[in-house]
């Protein structure tokens, strides 16, 4: 494919998601402005239109994907159960689905790459948003007496360090669901990856221990 065949407004979204594939399958490392731009079809000067450098790329990417998660809580938090625990529940899948499907973007969202670099205010604000929408989840459930009236932010950061090291265990493939196992983690397995209803009785287990402590 030529670089002809992209216009100018749809080339950017091409870039992105094309960087952030290259990411998942072949390292960070594999993403250069023109082993990309090889990679679509175009010349380095169309994709410097758009990003100046690689680290601008990066950033891009990782708001972009915030952008993508945002976009998945925010629709949990107002179209879906009636039920505020259980709205936030599905607000634990769908952070750990997205970091299962999308993997290239999660590692970049959260990644040294990108940490060890300044953040763009975009990226600041993108992850900001993501986050506001677990602590609305959670300020909710506390008003309508679901949680523990402890510091919502106390609690979105509790929750949010579940899910990520989770999510993390998971993409990696560092934790097992079996039936055997009863859905319960299994360090250093095979490379198979979890369905969703594995998926769902592992995050419905430890929430409720998150939820319910583990004090007898």
């Amino acid at each position: 494919m030529t670089g002809k065949q992209y216009h100018h407004g749809n080339l950017r979204p091409k870039l992105l998601k094309t960087a952030a594939e290259m990411i998942s399958q072949e390292g960070l490392e594999s993403v250069t402005m023109r082993s990309l731009s090889q990679k679509i079809g175009v010349s380095r000067t169309a994709a410097y239109r758009h990003f100046k450098n690689k680290t601008s790329l990066l950033c891009a990417i990782a708001e972009d994907g915030f952008t993508k998660l945002t976009r998945r809580l925010k629709r949990i938090n107002t179209t879906v159960s009636k039920d505020s625990f259980a709205r936030f529940q599905q607000i634990g899948l769908q952070y750990i689905e997205f970091a299962i499907e999308f993997p290239g973007y999660y590692r970049l969202m959260f990644g040294h790459a990108i940490i060890a670099e300044k953040r763009t205010s975009e990226l600041r604000q993108a992850a900001q948003t993501t986050f506001d929408e677990l602590l609305k989840s959670i300020e909710v459930c506390q008003k309508e007496n679901r949680l523990k009236q402890n510091d919502p932010l106390l609690l979105a950061n509790t929750v949010w360090a579940w899910a990520h090291g989770l999510s993390m265990l998971l993409i990696d493939r560092q934790i097992d669901i079996t039936e055997q196992m009863q859905v319960l983690p299994t360090l250093l397995t095979p490379d198979s990856a979890p369905d969703r209803a594995g998926i769902e009785k592992m995050i419905q287990i430890s929430m409720d221990i998150l939820t319910h402590g583990i004090r007898r």
